[in-house]
This record gives C-alpha cells, sequence and structure tokens, in this order.
C-alpha cells in the first residue's frame, strides 16, 4: 500500500488497488443500494449546458479573473446539483437514519486505512465531508474546499466507466488535468489555503462519492469537553 507523507511537496495521489479489501467495498456496496431503495433512479440533469458550462476551463479562468474563492456546496450549494445525505449544513440534504448508520460502519473501516495511509510525526484524525451521489448529468463546479485545511479524499463508485471525470488545476504549473473514473477510484490532494487546488466533477453515469479530510489531530475540543465536565459547566 502506497504511504503518504502528510507533509508531501506531492499535492495529488491517484491511488489505484487501495480499495483491496472484500469486507469495506462490501459495506458500501450495501450504503449504495440503501441510497437507490430511497431515492429510485433520480431523473438525469435537465440542464446540460449548463453543467458543461460549470466545469470547463473557461469557467474557471473567469473565476480566477475574479479573484474569487469558491469553497463548495457547504457556502456554495448553487455550484452543484449533487444529491447529497445526512449533511447538517446543506438544505437538499436528504436525511436517512439507515444511511447513516451505514455510513458509520463504512467510516470505521475507510477511517483505519487512512490512518495507515498517511504518515505523520503527530497523531492523525479523520473528519467525514461529503457523501454525494451524482446522476446522470451531475456535476460539482469548480471550488477549492480551502476553508478545510489537511488531505482530502474520496472514494468514489462509478456504475459505467469512462463516463465521469474529476477534473483539476495543477497548483504549480497552471496545467488542466482530466482523469475519467474507473470503476472505483481513490483520489487524495492536499488543502492548503495559500495554494488553491481547484477542481470539478462531471458525470453521465450514476456516480457514488464519499469523502473524507485526513489533518493533524486536534485536543482542543475533547479537553474542552473535559473541563466543563470537571466544573460542571
Amino acid at each position: 500500500m502506497e504511504r503518504i507523507p502528510i507533509s508531501s511537496e506531492q499535492v495529488f495521489f491517484d491511488l489505484p488497488g487501495w480499495l483491496d479489501d472484500p469486507t469495506l467495498v462490501d459495506a458500501i456496496h450495501g450504503m449504495i443500494m440503501a441510497q437507490q431503495h430511497i431515492i429510485g433512479q433520480p431523473a438525469p440533469g435537465n440542464d446540460a449546458g449548463k453543467a458543461h458550462e460549470m466545469v470547463c476551463e473557461q469557467a474557471l479562468e473567469q473565476i480566477l479573473g475574479s479573484q474569487k474563492d469558491v469553497h463548495g456546496i457547504a457556502t456554495n450549494r448553487e455550484i452543484s446539483n449533487v444529491i447529497s445525505f445526512n449533511i447538517p449544513n446543506d438544505a437538499h440534504s436528504i436525511s436517512s437514519e439507515d444511511i447513516l448508520i451505514r455510513r458509520a460502519r463504512v467510516d470505521e473501516l475507510l477511517s483505519r486505512r487512512l490512518l495507515e495511509t498517511f504518515e505523520a510525526p503527530y497523531p492523525l484524525e479523520v473528519r467525514c465531508s461529503g457523501h454525494f451521489w451524482y446522476p446522470r448529468g451531475g456535476y460539482m463546479g469548480w471550488h477549492t474546499n480551502s476553508a478545510s485545511p489537511g488531505w482530502r479524499v474520496y472514494i468514489t463508485h462509478a456504475s459505467e466507466p469512462g463516463k465521469s471525470f474529476f477534473r483539476y488545476r495543477e497548483p504549480d504549473t497552471g496545467r488542466i488535468v482530466t482523469a475519467l473514473d474507473s470503476e472505483w477510484n481513490v483520489r487524495a490532494f492536499r488543502i492548503d489555503p495559500g495554494i488553491p487546488f481547484w477542481h470539478t466533477v462531471y458525470s453521465e453515469t450514476d456516480r457514488f462519492s464519499l469523502g473524507y479530510v485526513v489533518r493533524r489531530r486536534r485536543w482542543f475540543k475533547p479537553i474542552t469537553r473535559g473541563v466543563r465536565r470537571l466544573f460542571g459547566f
């Protein structure tokens, strides 16, 4: 298994073969089936023109020219038509206790693997981020996730390989790279507010995506809870 130094200067990793645990794959498949049971088959995105406008290179050039940052759908829901699950700050998100339970099991298995993948001289933590279903015609416009520094990792499953892609801009060269999806993909990229990693997604098939943030463990939250318990407030 490839190990990634937490301080690596390489900002993007494609990790083929990383998802080699049958128990984990079965757990993800079970969650996908639960999502399909709840929703059925979503209607394809009905505005292909807008989708392509949102993910094209010219759209990014306009954003860069305006010197604006686009963090993600947490603050800019209009950049995407994805179906999201159990995301508190997304008013359009679908809430499901069954999916939440299944996701917890997947998170447990994936977090263990992610902590084995990243090397650091200090303790790390894994935090869940997005949980998305891209139906046919689904897209996520250009964004940086800059409000959540650390390593962002996405595990994706595409029903039809080659009909969806992850597109990004290399921070050092400005080159635009379009990476077509296989059936399974695991991609990791570094989020540094000072060096924006612009990226976007488009799909012409059902594409299921699980996101995680890997970063230095933050001690202040449990310490704060402990102090409150100690002093009774």
